[in-house]
């Protein structure tokens, strides 16, 4: 149940906690990803709603956007605290830490971004759709991981001239075979 509630609580971990679920788990052993060249097969497959297929040329608001998002998830990985709770909110900063805290201590994530799509864009926020894999390659006793492709919706907002992820949210997920 404690991690089931991560989910509803800190939306902004989706890549960590949504494969989670409240069964005793087994620690599969999965190949390590190479992360700074998935980062740049995405930066290729940025698109933009409406011409689906299509790459597009976006805005530097937007490329700012998404390169926070990658921020983000680079943090995450590296367990980096205090640079993943800098891409995020002031107004959930301190809850986010607390929780990212410990579940960094209970899992290692690795997540592929596969694309992402701006929703919408406006001078004070921007939407983005996020396809990324996320595969556990270390999950604590009594906790469990299912690897899966999700997307995630992540809503970021303009602070002090940065934008910063204000909720994240959870579109759809599929498990990775």
């Amino acid at each position: 149940m404690k991690n089931c509630l991560y989910m509803v609580i800190l939306s902004l971990l989706i890549v960590f906690v949504s494969g989670c679920e409240e069964r005793e788990g087994s620690n599969a052993e999965h190949e390590t990803l190479d992360r700074e060249q998935n980062r740049m097969k995405d930066s290729r497959k940025t698109v933009a709603v409406g011409n689906p297929g299509a790459e597009e040329e976006l805005s530097d608001e937007a490329q700012e956007a998404i390169q926070v998002v990658h921020d983000n998830i680079k943090f995450s990985e590296e367990e980096d605290l205090k640079g993943y709770v800098d891409t995020v909110s002031s107004e959930i900063k301190e809850e986010i830490q607390m929780l990212a805290a410990d579940i960094f201590q209970n899992y290692d994530i690795e997540n592929e971004i596969l694309s992402t799509k701006v929703m919408e864009e406006n001078e004070d926020t921007i939407v983005l759709q996020v396809e990324q894999k996320s595969v556990a390659t270390y999950i604590s006793e009594g906790n469990e991981f299912e690897d899966n492709i999700s997307i995630v919706q992540h809503v970021l907002n303009r602070e002090v001239g940065e934008w910063k992820i204000a909720s994240s949210g959870l579109v759809d997920r599929r498990l990775v075979e």
